[in-house]
C-alpha cells in the first residue's frame, strides 16, 4: 500500500492526503481495524521513506520497520538497479558517468534525485547500513555486495578497458 497512491497516477507519495486516500481504500476493502491494526499500517505508510542513515532519529513502529526494510531491499541488487536507471530516465535525469564517482564530497540530500550513477553514491549505498531487522541486514549485504560490482563493472567498461 506505500505505493497506492502513484500507482494509481497520483502526485503525491506519503503525504497527509495520501493517507487520507490509503485508509478510505482500506476501509472500503474491508481491512480489519482490531486492536488498531488499520492505524499501525498507516503509520508504517507515513513513516517507512524516514531516512537517517546514522541511526540517531526517532524509534518506529516494529511494522514501519519491516515495511521499511522491504522498501530498501527493493531497492537494492538487480532490481534496485534496474529501477534507479529506468527512475531517473522518466525523471529526465541523465545516465550519468563514472566521473559521477568522483565527486562525491559535493553535499546532495537523501533521495535527490541527480544522476543514475551519483544516485547510488548519495542512497542506494548506504541502504546496507540502514536496515532494522537482522534478516533484511542478511539479504541487504549480499544486493549491495552485487551494486558495488555492478559499478566497478561499468567504470572499467566506461573507461575501455574491458
Amino acid at each position: 500500500m506505500h505505493d497506492w497512491c502513484t500507482s494509481k497516477g497520483r502526485a503525491y507519495h506519503v503525504g497527509e492526503e495520501a493517507m487520507r486516500e490509503i485508509r478510505a481504500d482500506l476501509t472500503t476493502l474491508n481491512f480489519p481495524n482490531d486492536s488498531g491494526s488499520l492505524e499501525a499500517v498507516i503509520d508504517a505508510i507515513r513513516n517507512h521513506e524516514e531516512y537517517d542513515f546514522k541511526k540517531a532519529g526517532k524509534k518506529f513502529s516494529k511494522e514501519c520497520q519491516i515495511l521499511q526494510d522491504a522498501d530498501r531491499l527493493d531497492a537494492m541488487g538487480a532490481i534496485g538497479i534496474g529501477r534507479c536507471f529506468f527512475t531517473t530516465a522518466k525523471l529526465n535525469e541523465p545516465f550519468g558517468t563514472p566521473e559521477d564517482m568522483s565527486k562525491l564530497g559535493e553535499d546532495y540530500s537523501v533521495g535527490q534525485i541527480t544522476s543514475g550513477v551519483r544516485h547510488f553514491y548519495t542512497k542506494l549505498l548506504n541502504l546496507k547500513d540502514s536496515m532494522n531487522t537482522e534478516y533484511a541486514r542478511n539479504l541487504a549485504k549480499e544486493r549491495h555486495d552485487f551494486m558495488v560490482e555492478f559499478l566497478d563493472r561499468l567504470k572499467l567498461e566506461w573507461l575501455g578497458k574491458i
